[in-house]
């Protein structure tokens, strides 16, 4: 009874389906294909010209016209975190990189092989095919023997059974593949033949062990299983039989007494125990569905296997169409799929990068194997999608050198595969520990003419022009996602891959990380809100982690689909769950879902994971599962509307103001610090994180604009009595005098003639004999001044007396330097301009006060601060005005109390005032403390805050984010626009004061806060 409550409890808001729609159970497809030409070279003199081959798990079986061959291999490219002895030997050139790569090892090359010749074959004999089946194979990347270009095979058939007819008279040798593992061959014996004449010789050592031949290969034992044989009429009895091995490796069958005027069938069993060698050729058993796609007309296309990897299609009723069999397989680390509308499949190899475009009907279209067009190319390919009409491609994946493995994003053409334009992403270091590489995992077409993509560390997104931004300008936006991916992300395939986490409607980003959905703020990325996974699972390594499943779609009416290890769920667009069939139960591990627009929602996957033990067999699996009201699939199209825009790269406080340039002109710009006409000032939006906004009158969209905190440049100026004070830099400074030495250089030779000025006069042009000036007189010596500052400053103030002597050098605490010649290049200090270097400037609600403080790094020729206060941005009256404290390094703090009467909405800014009378805006903030009812406490906290929201969020969503002394931003977190009160963990913050941001559409309000 307690197993049968916790069962109820755990699955009590689950609805599930009752069976899948449809479920097939491999991704390599079980079948005798024809020879159409793939196979020509596969020939050996013991087979004769190959007709037929099976291709299986571990092994290829070649059917010649005289015998069989067996082939066996392993060309497994060895990962880059178990190759750390490269590391001494790596040079910093890519070059270089790939050529000691190849030296040292890149790939474990493994093969074998034997082949069994028929002894004898009768005149009649005939090699034939029965039980064609409906779907067909197709073959890319085949190399012609004499021009070395690619050969395509298309549409090739495929068969159950391979028959060699009259192999000697009245028997024929009948070949099927069983349902586990292997061959199954059977011989059938018409009455009266003679089985003594069947014989089979192979070219490797044979043993007989407990009525079992047994063959060694590398990869383990080959096995024929010891023969059943029985009437094949309507009696069926069994008769007695064995293998005979003779000398030679020849095999022989022996039957017991029997009727020889009876038809008999005797039948064996090959089958492989992989298991053998130095290390088995598991990964040939992973016959794994990674990943899938759907076309406009609901067919669903797979890629999975691993050797090769193979493409395959299936009918929206799931019944199979043809197999594709890529040129990719263990020499390399396997890719990824895309699909367009019209049934055109691109697949890609993940390292090192290359791309295929297959059409609908299974014939490959081109092949490109060096899409950047490089000489030694580092690029890898994860993960793949379309622009949103589907005229180009872009591909998230790895650039950079040797030691410098960057995450990157690849503009790809669609009629050809090169890569036309490229972007990058993030930075990583390839050996340190753990490895912090970068790499593009996930990525989506996202509304608004944007990527959406996923690092192993960001979340990020881009406008789908890479050359809409000028050089320090970019549309690129990320934040740490907060997963910690391991650069080994997931835990399915043996080595790298992509990962499908996130998917983007016009409302939401969504992502999906293992056992957790999230669903995110479109413009900031912000986590609104999250949801476990039920069943979901990942695992940490050294702070890093890897996912056990994945796949996300949404449909048109916002609802979530996401696999996990049991099935596939679906979510509300809030993540609450619906009504009605909510989960479809699977045998496997999810990896991928979509819907199709048969209204399916298809998904695939495998049993077991990435890192199961040597000798395991893996199963792959793709399937359609009903739910309740899945809406048509979620389509990526181009809005007409592109308000996308370009931001500073990076852009501190005391920067000057840059004009942010929109893909369409014509708009309006607004938010901090920002005109109408785009032109965004540092300066005037203050330090902190500026959502900015450009609309025009077809619609708007946000970036984000993070201003960081900096110091004025370093500078010198001259005060009426003769002393000189310093400014800027990092407010500590030490001034340097300095000596001047004469010296005397003999001219003895060539190199000293030279440092004196001279011409070098030589002997039969090779000895040197004497030195001549410009006049051609000769000279003996010179002298020469050197220069070289005090390794003792005199003074280590703001001001200084004026020196002894110039030169002078003033060095700040970041070492940057300034030197000055002579007192002529000093300017007057009353004519500097004004130098208040603003550390923060905080309002926050107090009751029915407003409390505005500032905190400022240095003063120079500041006479007073001016605080003012204005019902909107263009009309502000005077509040206060505060005396400057002085010139001192560590600057100073102020603070004034705004008695208004009542809370209303309200800007506040801050001025500087100087000496001459000289104002300057420092800082403008807004806030709205009309809602009595916002409260965070406790105030001081040791680990958590808690803010009762009241009726804060009631109009839209809300965000909360905290600050720190800096104006760094450490924590952000979504605020859903039901909840009434959200509990912050903030155990990771150090001690100190911060500013936490509570913001909507239209309202901010802020609060100081101290961690004790």
């Amino acid at each position: 009874m307690k197993n049968l409550l916790i069962f109820f409890t755990f699955f009590s808001t689950l609805s599930f389906a009752q069976q899948a729609q449809w479920e097939q159970h491999q991704a390599l497809q079980k079948w005798f294909v024809e020879n159409a030409g793939q196979y020509d070279g596969e020939a050996r003199i013991e087979t004769g010209p190959i007709l037929f081959a099976a291709e299986l798990p571990g092994m290829r079986v070649y059917f010649g016209e005289t015998g069989i061959r067996y082939s066996f291999r392993e060309v497994r490219k060895i990962p880059k975190e178990v190759r750390p002895h490269l590391q001494a030997a790596l040079d910093t050139s890519v070059y270089e990189y790939k050529r000691r790569e190849r030296l040292l090892g890149k790939f474990l090359h493994r093969t074998d092989e034997f082949t069994m010749r028929w002894g004898t074959t009768g005149a009649n004999l005939e090699i034939l095919a029965e039980g064609q089946l409906s779907g067909y194979a197709c073959y890319g990347g085949v190399k012609d023997s004499l021009t070395g270009s690619d050969i395509t095979f298309e549409n090739v058939a495929a068969f159950e059974k391979i028959i060699y007819r009259n192999l000697v008279d009245g028997i024929d040798v009948v070949f099927t593949l069983h349902p586990i593992n292997g061959l199954k061959y059977s011989l059938e014996l018409a009455p009266g033949a003679d089985l003594n004449l069947v014989s089979m010789n192979y070219d490797v050592p044979v043993s007989l062990n407990g009525g079992e031949l047994t063959i060694s290969t590398l990869f383990g034992d080959f096995h024929e299983q010891a023969p059943r044989s029985f009437y094949s009429d309507a009696g069926g009895e069994e008769i007695a039989s064995a293998f005979v091995l003779s000398a030679n490796n020849e095999v022989r069958f022996d039957l017991g007494a029997y009727t020889s005027n009876r038809p008999v069938i005797v039948d064996p069993w090959q089958y492989t125990v992989f298991g053998g060698g130095t290390q088995p050729n598991y990964l040939l058993d992973w016959d794994v569905v990674w990943e899938l796609d759907v076309d406009a007309a609901g067919n669903v296309y797979t890629i999975g296997g691993v050797d090769n990897l193979t493409l395959a299609k299936y009918n929206s009723a799931g019944v199979f169409q043809w197999q594709f069999n890529t040129l990719y397989d263990t020499t390399a680390w396997l890719g990824t799929l895309s699909v367009d509308d019209l049934g055109n499949s691109y697949v890609t190899n993940g390292s090192t990068a290359r791309i295929l475009k297959v059409n609908t009907a299974g014939a490959q279209q081109w092949n490109n194997g060096n899409p950047n067009g490089c000489f030694i190319c580092s690029d890898e390919f994860w993960s793949i999608s379309f622009n949103c009409d589907q005229t180009k491609l872009v591909v998230g994946g790895t650039g950079g050198g040797a030691l410098s493995l960057r995450g990157y994003m690849y503009d790809v053409n669609v009629s050809n595969g090169n890569v036309t334009n490229a972007q990058e992403i993030a930075i990583g270091a390839m050996f340190s520990f753990p490895t912090s590489i970068q790499e593009v995992r996930s990525i989506t077409s996202g509304y608004n003419n944007k990527y959406y993509f996923v690092t192993l560390d960001t979340i990020g997104y881009m406008n789908d022009n890479f050359s809409l931004c000028a050089p320090g300008m970019t549309s690129l936006y990320k934040v740490d996602h907060g997963a910690a991916l391991n650069y080994k992300c997931d835990n399915w395939r043996y080595n790298n891959t992509g990962i499908r986490a996130i998917r983007v409607n016009e409302n939401y980003a969504y992502t999906v990380f293992g056992n957790i959905l999230q669903r995110r703020d479109l413009n900031t990325l912000a986590v609104i809100n999250q949801i476990a996974i039920p069943s979901g699972q990942i695992s940490s390594f050294l702070s890093h982690r890897s996912v056990f499943n994945s796949g996300i779609d949404l449909d048109q009416c916002g609802n979530v689909y996401v696999g996990s290890t049991n099935g596939v769920y679906k979510f509300n667009p809030d993540l609450s769950t619906p009504g009605g069939t909510n989960f479809a139960a699977t045998p496997y591990r999810v990896f991928d879902v979509r819907v199709n627009s048969s209204g399916q929602v298809v998904a695939c996957g495998g049993n077991g994971t990435g890192s199961d033990p040597f000798g395991s067999v893996r199963n792959g699996f793709v399937g359609s599962y009903a739910f309740t009201g899945v809406c048509a699939p979620l389509t990526d199209t181009c809005v007409v509307c592109n308000t996308n825009f370009c931001v500073p790269e990076s852009i501190c406080q005391y920067d000057p103001a840059v004009q942010l340039t929109p893909a369409i002109s014509g708009g309006t710009f607004s938010g901090p610090g920002v005109t109408a006409g785009g032109l965004f000032d540092p300066n005037l939006a203050g330090v902190g994180i500026h959502l900015i906004t450009y609309t025009l009158p077809c619609g708007s969209s946000s970036q984000i604009i993070n201003v960081v905190p900096c110091n004025l440049p370093l500078s010198v100026c001259l005060e009426a009595n003769g002393t000189l004070t310093a400014s800027g830099g990092s407010g500590t400074y030490s001034w340097y005098t300095g000596t001047s030495v004469t010296n005397t250089i003999n001219i003895t030779n060539a190199s000293s003639c030279t440092a004196c000025g001279g011409t070098p006069i030589l002997t039969f042009g090779i000895f040197y004999n004497h030195c001549e000036n410009g006049s051609g007189a000769t000279i003996t010596s010179c002298s020469q001044s050197s220069f070289s500052w005090n390794a003792s400053p005199y003074s280590t103030s703001v001001n200084s007396p004026a020196p002894a002597s110039y030169p002078i050098q003033i060095v700040d605490g970041n070492n940057d330097v300034i030197i000055i010649n002579n007192a002529g290049e000093l300017l007057p200090c009353a004519n500097i301009p004004l130098a208040a270097e603003l550390m923060s400037f905080n309002v926050d609600c107090l009751g029915e006060a407003v409390v505005c403080d500032w905190q400022t790094f240095a003063e120079l020729n500041v006479d007073r601060f001016v605080l003012e206060r204005g019902n909107n941005q263009a009309e502000f009256v005077e509040i206060a005005s505060l005396e400057s404290e002085g010139s001192e390094v560590s600057g100073h703090a102020y603070s004034f109390v705004d008695e208004v009467n009542g809370r209303e909405f309200a800007y506040y800014r801050l001025l500087e005032i100087d000496k001459n009378g000289n104002r300057n805006l420092l800082a403008q903030m807004h806030l709205d403390c009309s809602d009595e009812e916002v409260r965070v406490y406790p105030n001081p906290f040791t680990h958590q805050l808690k803010v009762e929201l009241g009726d804060f969020a009631r109009g839209g969503e809300a965000k909360i984010t905290l600050f720190n002394n800096q104006g760094k931003m450490v924590y952000q977190q979504g605020v859903d626009k039901q909840a009434n009160s959200v509990v912050i963990e903030l155990n990771h913050l150090s001690s100190g004061m911060y500013q936490l941001r509570l913001s909507s559409e239209n309202i901010t309000q802020t609060f100081r806060v101290i961690k004790d």
